[in-house]
């Protein structure tokens, strides 16, 4: 009948019962004793001594936070933190020159520009371009190809250029990341891209209503899990992966120090010099740069961002 303990159970539990019994009867006991003496008043009470540790520990919490969000804004990432005094203007591009450190110049572009004579590009000084895949509606959601990225992307590397590409992103949750770094991949396949494929993030504004993209009220963390989504299907696919940004937005609608160190970061501060605090791979200087080669549909000059690579 298993319904019924085995003896030697039924003795254990018997013991147990006995211990229990006895060692309730124990605490009543000193509990007894205990109230009879706090109203003699023979015996002070027990120190508070829970509210002291949860103090010593919301205390720590706090320091722990503080020193956080310190090395968030500050502690260095896998590039390099710009000399300034080793950039230099050599038209139209900048250089830098600093021991131990390579600098490339370039352009990124995309449809806006146009068509792009890249041996002419090529010839102005360039040696890499950074090429738009595509972007997400920021109203609609809906994912579109450039319309000129195969002719970028062959006719940069026709020129000898090296080549990256950047996917302008309204992703509003990892899914969605998902779905535009899948799409960088499916494009790039069978062309040589030596560069990363960044996730560009950047508020959008409706030029006609003024309405906000529907990615601008996101989160940090939301927006650092987009990111990282994004990057960690395109290092899944085989490719370096990268984060591009401006200045301020790097720091401060994103957790950048949780992105870094397997990340490139491509920071956008429109100057003669950056004071960027921590360590970048890539750095967009002006979004009005001229370039020979660089025109509009109809031939006359166009604006292009200007980039500078460091390894």
């Amino acid at each position: 009948n298993l319904s019924r303990p085995l003896p030697f159970l039924r003795q254990i539990q018997t013991l147990f019962t006995k211990g229990s019994a006895a060692g309730g009867s124990l605490w009543a006991e000193k509990r007894e004793k205990h109230m009879e003496e706090k109203k003699k008043g023979g015996k002070r009470a027990a120190p508070n001594r829970r509210g002291w540790l949860l103090a010593v520990l919301v205390l720590a919490g706090l320091g722990i936070w503080g020193i956080l969000e310190w090395w968030a804004h500050t502690a260095p990432g896998p590039g390099i933190t710009v000399n300034e005094e080793a950039l230099t203007r050599r038209e139209p591009f900048y250089q830098y020159d600093a021991p131990g450190v390579t600098a490339y110049a370039g352009v990124d572009v995309s449809s806006y520009q146009g068509n792009v004579d890249w041996p002419a590009v090529k010839a102005a000084g360039a040696d890499f371009a950074m090429l738009r895949v595509g972007f997400r509606g920021y109203g609609t959601g809906r994912l579109v190809l450039d319309s000129s990225f195969r002719k970028n992307i062959e006719g940069a590397r026709a020129a000898g250029l090296q080549v990256g590409v950047y996917f302008f992103s309204q992703a509003v949750n990892e899914k969605e990341a998902i779905e535009e770094a899948s799409m960088c991949v499916q494009y790039v396949q069978g062309y040589q891209v030596d560069m990363p494929i960044f996730i560009d993030l950047e508020d959008v504004w409706d030029p006609d209503d003024g309405s906000g993209g529907r990615a601008n009220n996101l989160s940090v963390t939301q927006r650092t899990s987009v990111a990282r989504a994004f990057c960690d299907t395109v290092r899944g696919a085989g490719y370096k992966a990268g984060i591009y940004a401006s200045y301020y937005y790097l720091l401060d609608r994103m957790h950048i120090g949780q992105l870094e160190g397997d990340n490139y970061i491509w920071m956008a501060s429109y100057a003669d010099s950056t004071s960027y605090p921590r360590s970048h791979d890539m750095w967009q200087y002006t979004d009005n740069g001229r370039v020979p080669g660089i025109t509009t549909w109809d031939g006359r000059a166009a604006s292009v961002d200007m980039n500078v690579w460091y390894e």
